[in-house]
């Protein structure tokens, strides 16, 4: 049963507004739901104790006084609309359930909730929406929160579909303070058009997009407790954002306005995680990678913070970044541009120039560069550094350790052939080398060339040289009559006994066997050798003559 208590104000029953200075209903939980008066407003204070406040006959319905859910359960129909002028309040233990529309419209409006606050159509703050920390709002699939002032959350808000701090015209101000907790859930879309604050927990698993108010008044977002982009998640930054607390990045994070990092400030790039510097990165605090970490050709970073990756890749395309500390122990620098700071390499860190990602070759230059292992990757296409060759530019010292790891690659002429006396200053510093790699892992290098690595006062330099005689044809490291051979198989035909390497196997080639000749000196036999053709008794008639009379060829004919 029921029981209906009512203090009335006669006077304002000729109005026909809610007549009454505080109207009470205590329902059981097996009565019909009571109704809110068909009368479109109310001016004075509706307690809900108990049961269920059914559905609003009045559309739209105003409240310019209190309705205070203080136990059971208020609940706004499909069909019908709510709008608050005054104070709308769900106590500890209270239920809203808005099927429609609740809207907050003036300065001075309050929507306070320390129960549970189910949205599912719309739910607009226009003034004041407190959430006290025993409050819980669920905005659910389906529905839109907008709030276009303030909103407080002490407690915990579950977004499932899209929730709006601010509009492109309305300036919002979100404050999710310490304690509290905003849970954005998949497929949902968190919108800051203003200023949102964070001193709690805010997890994001579906798309957070900060963007400028059309107005031209610039919101922005500061973290001073924890971020979490989760796996999956989007964050979408297009207005300032200042953080000093941590930021935890597991999505994709892009940012193109200015990002903080300030010196209480972690960022924490995860191995899923994938974050683009289209703008300013302004570090003072930590930056740990393990994940993907791009600063765009907009992008750069700058201040005195430290960088630290234990895995994944930082992509620098052709920007100066400033850190004091650059301390990479695994993964993979790519790219080339500037890095202010001390430059460290170790563990499993690998070190890859290039220009303009389609190229392969690019410099990189370092304020300072030190070694304890690591690997740095150069590819050699070309004779001109930076732009044929990979090259390291260090303005202070060099201490080299870890392993240096060259290719040989095709510029788009055909894979590049260094030959004899080619050099390539790989590395320099102006401040000195010291040490050297301790393993060099060098391509293989034909027609009897090799390298040379010389690790010079302030460069190191890869050099061509030729170990090999030109006119040991058939390679076993001495020129003698099977030399011959091979050039008389090769005359004329083909460059298998090219000396001189112009291409070709003809006479020069033979003076050139003939002035490197180690011996013996004997004319093949008749059953090794094809029968000569005219040029071969020429070269055989020359050879006895030189063997007999110590004559020598030292020029062309």
């Amino acid at each position: 049963m029921s029981y209906f208590k009512q203090f009335c104000k006669p006077r304002f029953r000729r109005f026909g507004f809610q007549a009454a200075t505080i109207l009470t209903w205590i329902l059981g939980t097996n009565t019909k739901a009571a109704e809110l008066n068909p009368s479109p407003t109310n001016f004075f204070t509706i307690t809900i104790n108990s049961g269920e406040l059914g559905e609003n006959h009045a559309d739209p319905y105003q409240n310019l006084g209190t309705i205070d859910v203080a136990g059971g359960t208020l609940e706004n129909h499909e069909t019908f609309e709510i709008l608050n002028f005054g104070v709308l309040s769900n106590q500890l233990g209270g239920t809203i359930n808005n099927f429609k529309t609740i809207q907050s419209e003036d300065l001075g409006t309050t929507i306070s909730n320390a129960g549970v606050f189910n949205n599912f159509d719309s739910l607009g703050n226009g003034y004041r929406f407190t959430n006290h920390p025993t409050g819980v709002l669920n905005n659910n699939t389906g529905a839109t929160t907008i709030t276009k002032f303030i909103f407080t959350n002490n407690g915990t808000v579950n977004n499932t579909n899209v929730f709006s701090n601010g509009t492109a015209s309305d300036l919002g101000l979100f404050d999710n303070n310490a304690g509290a907790t905003v849970n954005s859930f998949p497929g949902s879309e968190f919108k800051n058009f203003g200023d949102l604050n964070n001193r709690g927990t805010f997890n994001n698993e579906g798309s957070f997009r900060s963007l400028p108010p059309f107005t031209g008044i610039s919101g922005r977002v500061t973290n001073d407790g924890v971020f979490n982009n989760l796996a999956g998640a989007s964050l979408i930054n297009a207005i300032r954002f200042n953080s000093g607390g941590i930021l935890n990045n597991d999505g994709m994070l892009s940012t193109s306005h200015f990002l903080a990092n300030l010196p209480t400030g972690v960022i924490n790039n995860n191995a899923t995680g994938s974050v683009t510097i289209n703008s300013v990165l302004s570090n003072f605090g930590a930056i740990n990678n393990a994940g993907e970490f791009i600063f765009s050709f907009g992008g750069s970073m700058r201040d005195n913070g430290t960088y630290t990756q234990t895995a994944g890749v930082t992509q620098n395309r052709n920007k100066s970044l400033s850190s004091s500390v650059f301390d990479f122990q695994g993964g993979k620098l790519f790219g080339s541009g500037h890095l202010t700071g001390s430059v460290m390499l170790g563990g499993s860190a690998i070190i890859e120039l290039d220009s303009t990602f389609t190229s392969q070759v690019g410099s990189f230059s370092f304020d300072s560069f030190a070694m304890t292992g690591g690997t740095v990757q150069l590819d050699l296409g070309g004779l001109v550094a930076g732009i044929d060759f990979d090259q390291l530019n260090v303005l202070g010292n060099a201490s080299l350790a870890g392993t240096l790891d060259v290719a040989l690659i095709d510029p788009g002429t055909g894979l590049f052939a260094p030959v004899a006396g080619d050099s390539f200053d790989i590395l320099t510093a102006t401040g000195g080398v010291t040490g050297t790699f301790t393993t060099e892992n060098l391509p293989v290098l034909t027609g009897g060339l090799s390298w040379d690595v010389v690790y010079g006062a302030n460069a190191v330099t890869l050099q061509v040289l030729s170990t090999t005689l030109p006119a040991d044809f058939d390679g076993d490291g001495d020129v003698d009559s099977a030399d011959l051979v091979v050039w008389q198989s090769s005359y004329g035909v083909d460059a298998g006994a090219d000396a001189d390497g112009d291409g070709d196997s003809d006479g020069f080639d033979f003076l050139a066997w003939q002035q490197q000749f180690t011996g013996p000196a004997a004319v093949p036999s008749a059953t090794s050798v094809p029968e000569p053709s005219g040029i071969v008794l020429l070269v055989v008639g020359s050879l006895l003559f030189v063997s007999r009379a110590g004559y020598s060829f030292n020029h062309h004919v």
